[in-house]
């Protein structure tokens, strides 16, 4: 047998599985209070979520839709269409998405990463050279594309280990490329306008009919990162300790160089966070506020991307939607026009499921504190991540979590929203965990498995341990 026929037989039998969560699941006797509606309901989520793990988030999204308005949670296909594309979390997402395919395409990554790794400062302080190398990652994360971000580190990590002669010190470049994946992940998380971050705000805003404050999810979510990413560095200066002495002199790095386009694209990005987050503190008697108010998060992403078309830098318009859109990424649109759907039939009373999850686990979580219950399902989604997506397994989680701990009518949701989302974006002990840790991991010209596991595993257990303790008392204070 070729091997072709083999990868033929392996996908065949993998859409098999797919297709028989989605239409034959429902077949399976109810149990438990479930009803039959909710069996096709949870049949369609393993489906979905099963095609999304192996295969990408466009074709079971697609199917997910199409069966799903099929089912008695909806009239006709028209409203499933409805409460999927023209959701208002969706039209934020898209903009989002053509929000970070702008900024990539102009080279960004790339002008921050050389900007803050070349200061004349880093000279002759190696771990602050190491800081600024993984801030800067981070950052540009942020403004940018993960995955895109992590790939240009990458390649700047292995100039600089040429450069700096240190290509052969596996503990350090472990240590480099852990603080990547990390960035990278944690990137997600930090900003409301970010892909994954604004899944897990819609999620919750689903599932409890309540408002996020943006601003408050910033002031708990922006420096819980930073601490995050701090505690990697000091856990890799004082605990694993690699031999840094060949990063004394920076001087031989590349200076960046910045056009005018990108200065504009840097002060237009710092404008849309401001009229994201300011009408929620601006007094509505200001000019224009009311009406930026009323237009809402999506509203502001496409006027302002409408704004930046017209433009023009050195006679070519900031913003050009054909040079922009193969850098547009549109996993997080397709996974949340079949989430949104799929949350609020997960809920629904005709499905019977909720019920069921609460009888589940509250047996189980009535001997728990509330603090306690909250630490197991945040542990449970670390430990879990580390064989498989991360952003998947937020999702389920916050799932779980939201029937589950009904039980603690004084625990914050969104705080534990918080929480299981940094659980799943820290997980980088395996490839499995998340893509950026696939590609860390498959970086051997810089390190070997060995040295990046004995760097990720602690790494992971230290950071985990503060999320649970520090960061979730301190989001109890903003929430």
């Amino acid at each position: 047998m070729t091997a072709s026929t083999k990868f033929d037989a392996k996908y065949l039998a993998k859409v098999a599985i797919m297709l028989f969560f989605m239409l034959g699941f429902k077949y399976i006797p109810p149990f438990g209070g479930i009803t039959p509606v909710g069996m096709e309901i949870i049949g369609l989520l393993f489906g979905t979520v099963f095609g999304w793990v192996n295969f990408n988030f466009i074709m079971p999204t697609m199917l997910c839709l199409v069966f799903l308005g099929s089912t008695e949670c909806y009239p006709t296909i028209n409203d499933l269409f409805t409460a999927s594309f023209a959701n208002a979390n969706a039209i934020v997402i898209l903009g989002i998405c053509i929000l970070s395919g702008w900024l990539l395409s102009l080279g960004l990554c790339d002008v921050i990463a050389k900007f803050m790794t070349t200061r004349k400062f880093l000279k002759g302080r190696p771990w602050l050279s190491i800081s600024m190398f993984i801030f800067a990652m981070f950052i540009t994360a942020v403004m940018t594309n993960s995955m895109a971000a992590a790939l240009i580190f990458i390649y700047i990590l292995m100039a600089q280990a040429d450069a700096l002669h240190f290509k052969t010190n596996k503990k350090l470049t472990a240590i480099y490329l852990g603080g990547i994946c990390l960035a990278a992940t944690l990137s997600e998380l930090p900003l409301p306008v970010k892909g994954c971050a604004y899944i897990y705000i819609s999620l919750y805003e689903t599932f409890s009919g309540n408002t996020v404050d943006l601003m408050q999810y910033t002031i708990l979510m922006l420096p819980a990162c930073i601490i995050l990413l701090l505690a990697y560095i000091l856990l890799a200066r004082f605990v694993i300790r690699p031999d840094v002495s060949m990063l004394q002199d920076t001087s031989v790095l590349e200076e960046p160089t910045v056009t005018r386009q990108q200065k504009w694209a840097l002060w237009a990005f710092i404008v849309l966070i401001f009229l994201l987050m300011a009408p929620t503190y601006l007094p509505k008697w200001i000019p224009g506020v009311e009406w930026i108010t009323s237009i809402g998060t999506g509203g502001t992403c496409f006027l302002f991307l409408g704004l930046i078309s017209f433009i023009r830098i050195d006679g070519e318009p900031l913003l050009n939607i054909r040079t922009v859109m193969p850098n547009v990424a549109l996993d997080p649109w397709f996974l949340i026009l079949g989430l949104m759907p799929l949350a609020n039939c997960l809920t629904a009373d005709i499905t019977g499921i909720k019920p069921f999850l609460v009888g589940c686990v509250e047996p189980f979580l009535a001997n728990m504190t509330p603090y306690i219950a909250v630490a197991f399902i945040v542990i449970a989604t670390t430990l879990i991540t580390q064989v498989a997506n991360n952003m998947i397994v937020a999702v389920s989680f916050m799932t779980v979590a939201f029937t589950a701990l009904a039980i603690y009518p004084d625990i914050s949701m969104i705080v534990v929203f918080c929480m299981i989302s940094l659980a799943a974006h820290i997980s980088m002990v395996l490839p499995s965990a998340n893509p950026v840790a696939a590609i860390v991991y498959s970086q051997t010209e810089l390190t070997d498995f060995k040295s990046l596991f004995k760097v990720m595993l602690p790494a992971n257990v230290f950071l985990i341990i503060l999320t649970v303790t520090i960061l979730y008392f301190y989001g109890t204070l903003i929430f």
